[in-house]
C-alpha cells in the first residue's frame, strides 16, 4: 500500500520499503557489502524508484534488522525452561536430567535405563538349558534356550559359510541373534 503522498516510501507487508525517491542504487544501501541485501532500480508506477531485495536471515527497510535464527513459538521446545541448552544437547549420547521432561523432548530419551546382560548370562547362552534370568531381549533370549519346541519346524537348515571357523566366532552371536528374526 502507498502512504500519502507527502511520504516517499511504498511499504508492502513483508517488509521490503520501495523508495520512491528518484535516486538510484549508487545512493542507497542494502548492505550490499555485507552481504545483507542487494538494491534493484526499478520503475513503479511509471516513477522511478529503488528498494532492497534481503538475503536470509536480514530483513526491514535497508536489510539492517535480523530474522532471530531461533524462534520459541516455532520451537518443539517452546515451553522447555531451557531450550538452547536442552536443544544442543539432544542426541548427545549422554543424560542430561535438567532436559528429561515432556516440554524438552525427553533429552532424545537418553535418560532411559538401559537394561545390561549379566556376563555369566552370556557365557551360558546357547547351553540347550533356559535360564529364567537370561531370556530377555537384553541378553538376546538366552541364545535361544527358552523357545518351546513345539514352535519348531521339522527338518534340519544346513548353513555354508565362506570364512574361517575363527572369523565366525567373532560374530557368531550377532549371527544367531538376527538369524533368530527370521526363524
Amino acid at each position: 500500500f502507498l502512504l500519502p503522498s507527502s511520504n516517499r516510501y511504498l511499504f508492502i507487508p513483508d517488509g521490503t520499503r520501495y523508495s520512491l525517491n528518484a535516486g538510484h542504487c549508487e545512493s542507497f544501501s542494502c548492505g550490499e557489502g555485507e552481504g545483507r541485501g542487494r538494491c534493484i532500480d526499478e520503475s513503479l508506477g511509471g516513477r522511478p524508484a529503488h528498494f532492497c531485495v534481503c538475503s536470509h536471515p536480514f530483513t526491514g527497510s535497508f536489510c539492517d534488522d535480523t530474522v532471530p535464527l531461533f524462534n520459541p513459538s516455532l520451537s518443539p521446545y517452546a515451553k522447555c525452561p531451557s531450550p538452547l541448552h536442552c536443544s544442543s544437547v539432544y542426541g548427545n549420547g549422554e543424560c542430561n536430567q535438567e532436559c528429561n521432561s515432556p516440554e524438552c523432548l525427553y533429552d532424545g530419551y537418553e535418560c532411559l535405563q538401559q537394561p545390561v546382560c549379566p556376563k555369566y548370562c552370556r557365557e551360558l547362552a546357547s547351553n540347550g538349558i533356559c535360564d529364567d534370568l537370561c531370556k530377555g531381549e537384553e541378553c538376546r533370549f538366552d541364545g535361544g534356550d527358552c523357545f518351546s519346541d513345539q514352535d519348531t519346524l521339522p527338518g534340519q537348515l544346513l548353513l555354508r559359510f565362506d570364512i574361517t571357523a575363527q572369523a565366525f566366532m567373532k560374530v557368531s552371536d550377532i549371527f544367531l541373534f538376527q538369524l533368530s528374526h527370521f526363524l
